[in-house]
């Protein structure tokens, strides 16, 4: 399968036909990297100020472990994406469908982000394709911050804090 890699227009757009809660799970895959099934799994108490500690997912329904050690993971979350997620409102998964279960990824995707993204002439293989496109845009912005921390002589975490607010999806997310 080809993966997509977005422009943060194209992010944007998305969002932007989009109804809540989708639109500010299209900009968090896109800002943050993380796989569909570990956003899906992720509950309110999972964040301490802007930092969200990846424990679990939700695979084929179910809630689980993360896919391995190493993706029990921090990660900082951008304020103005966080004030987002803080309007979805209360509930047990921050990613809910009206029932207030965790959102159905193949139910999202069919029935509101595929559409949206259609209507715009974007393509769009799947959930993985806004993960791919943090990665590729990180890639790209990786010289320039490692340039940057050996410059400042940043730690190891700070680089990543750095490619994380480097990443063009830090645009996208500031849409309201």
């Amino acid at each position: 399968m080809t993966r997509t890699v977005f422009t943060a227009e194209q992010v944007t757009a998305i969002a932007e036909k989009l109804k809540e809660p989708y639109a500010t799970l299209v900009l968090f895959l896109a800002a943050s990297g993380l796989r569909i099934g570990e956003t899906l799994a992720i509950k309110p108490s999972d964040f301490t100020g802007n930092v969200l500690y990846i424990s679990r997912r939700i695979y084929e329904g179910d809630v689980d472990n993360v896919k391995s050690k190493r993706s029990e993971r921090k990660l900082p979350i951008d304020p103005v994406l966080m004030s987002r997620i803080e309007k979805l409102g209360k509930g047990e998964w921050v990613f809910r469908s009206r029932k207030g279960t965790p959102a159905n990824p193949g139910n999202a995707l069919k029935r509101y982000v595929r559409p949206a993204a259609k209507q715009l002439g974007i393509l769009l293989g799947g959930w993985h394709d806004f993960r791919h496109t943090l990665s590729s845009s990180l890639a790209k912005w990786s010289s320039l911050c490692v340039k940057s921390s050996s410059e400042t002589r940043l730690s190891r975490n700070s680089v990543a804090v750095c490619l994380m607010r480097c990443s063009i999806f830090s645009i996208a997310c500031s849409v309201r």
